[in-house]
């Protein structure tokens, strides 16, 4: 009976091993399909090939690694397009800010988020060029737009120093005051001599 049942467990676990294998074999082709379409850059088919690898297979795991990847970088291609959507309103702050935003989500773990962090800094620095565009015939025009600045950009202290110039600009410190020369003292009427005594008038 003992006897039996170890052979019984060698057998089981030889199963098992075959299982895998088949397994693997079945499913390794659409996991292979599907990162050569990644390579491609066609991502939504490569997370429908994976997919077909179902729950309890032995690539199961790893083909849902690769999906959550893959998703994450579909993501992150997304958020940019967006983003540059939003940029083609180039003459437009409000839209521009609404670019940096979107180009804001791409994670930092992303291989993308080197060109987003290009083309946020070149917004930046284009919003603040129409700040100034704007200061030649409107300073509070000038300061909304580079007040929008986002302050972790590298534009964003040049934007703060154009501000404080316009501001200056539009409240200048009252001046000071003017000399006013003292007026000159009023003269008071001489008072006449008292009388000499009597005793020395005699003499």
């Amino acid at each position: 009976m003992g006897k039996g049942r170890v052979l019984h467990g060698k057998a089981s676990t030889r199963i098992d091993d075959w299982q895998s294998k088949l397994e693997w074999l079945q499913d390794q082709p659409f996991l292979a399909q599907a990162r050569g379409l990644a390579a491609a850059g066609n991502l939504q088919g490569a997370i429908a090939a994976a997919q077909q690898i179902g729950p309890g297979r032995s690539l199961h795991r790893e083909a849902q690694d690769a999906i959550s990847g893959w998703q994450a970088r579909r993501g992150s291609q997304n958020a940019l397009a967006t983003a540059r959507r939003y940029a083609q309103d180039s003459q437009n702050p409000n839209a521009l800010v609404q670019a940096i935003e979107a180009a804001d989500q791409v994670p930092t773990s992303s291989n993308l988020r080197y060109d987003a962090n290009l083309e946020i800094e070149a917004w930046s620095n284009r919003i603040l060029q129409i700040a100034i565009d704007r200061a030649d015939s409107d300073l509070y025009s000038a300061i909304d737009a580079a007040q929008l600045v986002p302050s972790w950009t590298a534009a964003y202290g040049s934007a703060q120093a154009r501000i404080d110039e316009w501001n200056y600009l539009l409240q200048p410190p009252p001046e000071p005051p003017r000399y006013v020369e003292p007026a000159a003292p009023v003269a008071q009427p001489s008072r006449p001599a008292p009388p000499e005594p009597e005793a020395r008038r005699r003499s």
